[in-house]
């Protein structure tokens, strides 16, 4: 990068009282900061840790330890494999499956309950059709396929089966 590009790059950062420099450019739906380097779009936090560290090497990612997607706090930076960065996301408590996550009726935006599940399998299987099934619940008829054939709502399970509270 030239001079100038890089006291570009610098400068759109936000220094925040935690610490984290966050990027005030575009970004991407999970809220990184995106940024054009030759001609190719970048992650800013892996432009911030190669400017500051080196090249990443093949296979590697610029993990945050702050777990803040637009920081680009080189201090903030590690690298690690898709493994050490899902086990600090779980080492950290911020794993959406497995214990202590919300499914079902405990994500505030929910719009059926267990008992809607329950009801809503038992009146597939006795002939009910999705779209009937669709129109009686506040949901969709993809929705209803999801919750029929257990790709979501998997912790409801079958009646001789015991379900996760």
């Amino acid at each position: 990068m030239a001079h100038r590009t890089l006291l570009r790059f610098w400068k759109r950062m936000n220094h925040t009282e935690s610490g984290c420099w966050e990027w005030q450019g575009a970004r991407n739906p999970a809220g990184y900061g995106v940024v054009r380097v030759h001609y190719k779009m970048c992650r800013a936090h892996r432009v911030a840790y190669e400017l500051t560290h080196g090249p990443i090497p093949d296979g590697l990612l610029a993990c945050h330890r702050c777990d803040n997607p637009p920081c680009c706090n080189p201090d903030h930076l590690f690298l690690g494999t898709r493994k050490d960065n899902n086990d600090d996301r779980h080492a950290k408590g911020r794993t959406r499956s497995g214990a202590g996550s919300r499914y079902g009726e405990a994500i505030n935006t929910a719009k059926l309950t267990a008992d809607d599940v329950r009801a809503i399998r038992a009146q597939s299987v006795a002939g009910t059709s999705q779209m009937d099934l669709a129109r009686q619940y506040p949901v969709t008829q993809s929705a209803i396929w999801a919750i029929v054939h257990y790709k979501s709502w998997k912790h409801i399970l079958p009646p001789e089966r015991k379900e996760r509270s």
